[in-house]
């Protein structure tokens, strides 16, 4: 009996940890995925959330945005990047960071009076 707890207990703990990722946070800006720095954005007026994103220099980098409210756009003119978000909707945009330094990024699609406001910067050192 005791024989079947133990295999019972170690094949839950073997399960438990095959199953879960444990994300490392690095810069409290995104996590690893398969060797891809994962980074959630939330779009809302006039607020990019996070606005400030850091990245090692040669990363994989996947955005995910997603508004909150109404349409966005999310373009990082350095990288040719700029894509739509639709109002609550989600898009991924994915990239490697091959150059360094602080690249800003704005969004595209007016979204009222504070919309000249809503952006960020990209940093990779």
């Amino acid at each position: 009996m005791r024989k079947i707890i133990l295999a019972t207990f170690l094949a839950a703990i073997i399960f438990i940890f095959g199953c879960t990722k444990s994300p490392e946070i690095l810069d409290g800006s995104g996590k690893f995925d398969d060797n891809v720095r994962v980074i959630n954005i939330k779009a809302s007026r006039f607020n990019f959330e996070p606005n400030t994103i850091i990245v090692n220099k040669g990363e994989v980098v996947r955005l995910i945005i997603k508004s909150q409210d109404v349409a966005h756009g999310f373009a990082l003119p350095d990288f040719n990047i700029n894509e739509q978000v639709p109002a609550g909707k989600q898009v991924t945009i994915e990239f490697t960071a091959s150059k360094q330094g602080t690249f800003p990024f704005l969004c595209t699609v007016y979204c009222g009076e504070g919309h000249s406001s809503m952006k960020g910067d990209l940093t990779v050192k």
